[in-house]
């Protein structure tokens, strides 16, 4: 018996709550967050039981198998009331392409890690409950009745707070200073792209690119969820993932897969435009010819392992604040079972975080993006034993590292493209997250 997991019921209250209670447990390290509008069930993680790894291109294999080893030991025991609780899960991310040595802020993150949280909050799901949920590895077990006593100081610590009150998190004390990439650089790599997009070895590539923010003082990593969270998104994803030092969080538009059994659904989130229709966007054949490629993608990726994948003719539109996507709705049903996983290694990277054809544009990316990626456009989110999970497309995000913040955002660049309105389609992209950290863009 190498794992234990204990689920016991537990008062209904935020999940940034749980983040922010004074029990000993929930102070701990590393953190968690997986807030998904409509998805199962939501998380609020504190420290780590166990811990799944992978390198290199075989790196969603290496998880799954790891994993497969680590949960067929699994004890899941349920105190009463907890009956009906979710499937214990490990959360983390994959890089958006390996790399042989990551340098900072990526140092602690890897190719590809999940983890099973030792604390884990989760509300939500069906039943619309919350449950507190203990994970021990064999070496704890002999300090059993301790580990029960940090369970019971823990629920009592929730059920003081009322359910509608959330952690706050104001704004950290002094200046702070932001370094952008310059237009000028911008133009450089946009030019590049679109020489290669002439040349026809390409048909679109994504090109991102780095802000730095340095303060006067440590971050505040739960006042920004938190300012995350207020500042909302129709169908975002909040998520945070925290390795050493560095937490990886944002707040995503696109989902890049759930798998439940064999039903199978994603997204398609391409195209974009500001301003204050968004429904304009649908008249601009720049952005509908852009998201008819990642479209595209997704049906060549599912369409030889489902039965009757349902694809609408046209796109809708995903309104967020300051920015509004295209954005196709796509179901299936697997032909054979799967891992959520495997599902993602055959749609990562799709053509809206890569380009167009993938390989080719990836390797762009690699070699001519100042920084190096790491996490950010990677898969992130959860898988249970079953193979059953859910992973978003970490856009949107960026690094907060003690007093210092890296953010990312991109744009898809296809003939035609303007590097002017594309640097400034980036900016808005930053937006939410810059002023989470307390800047305008």
């Amino acid at each position: 018996m190498s794992l234990v997991v204990l689920t016991a019921p537990a008062p209904l209250v935020d999940l940034d709550r749980f983040l922010d209670a004074t029990a000993e447990g929930c102070r701990a390290s590393p953190l968690f967050l997986w807030d998904a509008e409509g998805a199962p069930f939501g998380l609020a993680g504190r420290g780590e039981a166990v811990r799944i790894e992978g390198r290199g291109e075989g790196r969603f294999r290496q998880v799954v198998e790891r994993a497969r080893r680590s949960f067929a030991d699994l004890v899941d025991h349920r105190l009463p009331g907890a009956e009906d609780a979710p499937a214990p899960a490990l959360f983390g991310g994959l890089a958006f392409h390996p790399m042989p040595v990551w340098e900072e802020p990526w140092t602690g993150f890897g190719d590809a890690s999940f983890v099973l949280p030792r604390w884990s909050y989760v509300r939500g799901g069906r039943t619309g409950r919350a449950f507190l949920r203990l994970g021990l590895r064999s070496a704890d077990l002999p300090w059993i009745h301790g580990w029960l006593a940090a369970l019971a100081e823990i629920l009592g610590d929730l059920a003081e707070t009322a359910p509608a009150e959330a952690a706050g998190g104001e704004r950290s004390d002094g200046a702070a200073e932001l370094v952008q990439m310059t237009e000028e650089v911008w133009s450089g790599l946009v030019s590049d792209a679109l020489g290669r997009i002439s040349a026809r070895r390409l048909r679109k590539i994504v090109a991102a690119r780095r802000s730095q923010v340095t303060a006067a003082a440590p971050i505040d990593v739960l006042g920004v969820l938190a300012r995350l969270r207020r500042s909302g998104g129709q169908g975002c994803v909040r998520f945070a993932f925290q390795r050493e030092a560095a937490t990886f969080l944002g707040q995503t538009p696109e989902r890049l897969v759930s798998l439940s059994g064999r039903d199978v659904t994603t997204e398609a989130i391409a195209g974009s435009a500001t301003g204050p229709d968004a429904g304009a966007i649908l008249e601009r054949p720049k952005e509908r010819w852009e998201h008819a490629v990642v479209v595209d993608g997704i049906r060549r990726a599912l369409g030889p392992i489902c039965d009757g994948l349902e694809i609408p003719d046209e796109p809708g539109v995903r309104a967020l604040p300051g920015i509004h996507h295209l954005c196709t709705p796509i179901h299936g049903t697997l032909k054979e079972p799967l891992h959520v996983l495997d599902l993602a290694r055959k749609l990562h990277p799709t053509p809206a975080v890569s380009g167009a054809p993938g390989r080719p544009a990836t390797r762009w990316i690699v070699q001519h993006e100042p920084h190096a990626r790491g996490w950010y456009a990677g898969p992130v989110g959860w898988f249970d034993p079953g193979g059953n999970g859910e992973l978003a497309v970490a856009i949107r995000s960026g690094v907060i590292m003690r007093r210092r913040a890296w953010i990312w955002a991109g744009a898809g660049i296809v003939a035609g493209s303007d590097p002017e309105s594309e640097y400034a389609e980036t900016g808005a992209k930053q937006a939410p997250l810059l002023h989470a950290l307390g800047l305008a863009a």
